[in-house]
This record gives C-alpha cells, structure tokens and sequence, in this order.
C-alpha cells in the first residue's frame, strides 16, 4: 500500500539513491560491518573481523574527505578500546548528518530527512512508545510494505529486535540525525 494508506507519508526521494549514478539503493547492508536484520541483530562473531571492517570503513572516511588522518587515528584507537562504534564515529567531529549520510551510502540503506515526512497518531499507536523512546527510533513505512526503523546509531540493531518481537513485522533500519528523530517522536 501507499504511505498515505498506512496514515504516514514520505516522499520517494528520502529513499537512499547514489547520487553518482542516480539509481536506488536496496535496504542491505555488508553483513561484515553491520548486522544483517537476518542475523537478529548479532555482530559477526570475530572481533577482529569487526574491527578490520571498522578500520575499513574508517579508511573510506578518510578518502572521501570527510576526516583527517589524526581523526581516523582516534577512531581507530577508541575501536581498538572497544568503544562502541558510534561513539568512536561520534568523537570523530563529523557533523552526524553528513556521518549518517556515509554510513548509508556504505551500508546501502536509506537516508531519511524526517522533516519531509508525515505520521499519524495511529500508524505510531502499532509501536511500542517505550521502544521507540528508550532506543530513540521512529518507525517508517516505506511505501512498498516495507517498515523501516529509523535511527541515528546503525550499530546498534536490538531496536529492530524489540519492535520485530512485539509486532511479528520484519524491519529493515535506515539513517536519520538523532535530533530529528527525538523532534518527530515528541510532535507526535
């Protein structure tokens, strides 16, 4: 169905596209950096593959621009503390905007600027408010049957994990600054 059907509208473009070339990207993600919604939101079992794909990841940041080689050097040492990665990405000094914007290109996932967006009291009454305030994620139809979780912390999957169990819906997540989220959870 429709947004509009489901009481919530968002327009198409807030889906992940790649604006190099203009096509959609799919709600996947590389299962050796994040979490696969099918593996029920556990980290790969090695750590240091984790890691390795972290400093990957880190190495990316730092060809793209978005950080120098000392704020690269301080990720990759708080990772190697086993600072969570979205602190570690955090303390980078990167605008979460412009993170989040990356680390959806990268995960091939959707961006989302919630402010284009439109919900219904009744679409969110089908969540659980202690859910989607405790993990600071607002859920999102996609306009495809698809419900996607919208969080600013792609590392952290139990959100998914808690509305799955309480609802038997599937959950793909996407990518939105946590003070746009908080916004859209206290308006409605």
């Amino acid at each position: 169905g429709s947004p509009h059907s489901r009481g919530q509208a968002c327009p198409s473009g807030s889906r992940g596209t790649r604006e190099e070339s203009g096509e959609a990207v799919p709600a996947l993600r590389p299962a050796s950096i994040l979490p696969a919604v099918g593996n029920k939101g556990k980290m790969p079992s090695s750590r240091s593959k984790s890691r390795m794909s972290m400093n990957a990841l880190v190495d990316k940041m730092v060809k793209a621009g978005l950080i120098g080689e000392s704020a690269a050097r301080g990720i990759q040492a708080s990772l190697a503390k086993g600072e969570r990665p979205a602190r570690a990405f955090a303390a980078s000094g990167l605008a979460e905007d412009k993170l989040l914007r990356f680390l959806a290109s990268e995960f091939r996932c959707p961006y989302v600027e919630l402010e284009k967006c439109s919900f219904s009291k009744t679409f969110l009454a089908q969540f659980p408010a202690r859910v989607l305030l405790d993990k600071h994620v607002i859920p999102l139809d996609a306009g495809n049957g698809d419900l996607l979780t919208v969080t600013s912390n792609p590392f952290d999957t139990s959100a998914i994990d808690e509305l799955r169990l309480a609802t038997g819906r599937d959950f793909q997540i996407a990518l939105a600054p946590s003070v746009d989220i908080d916004r859209c959870i206290k308006q409605h």
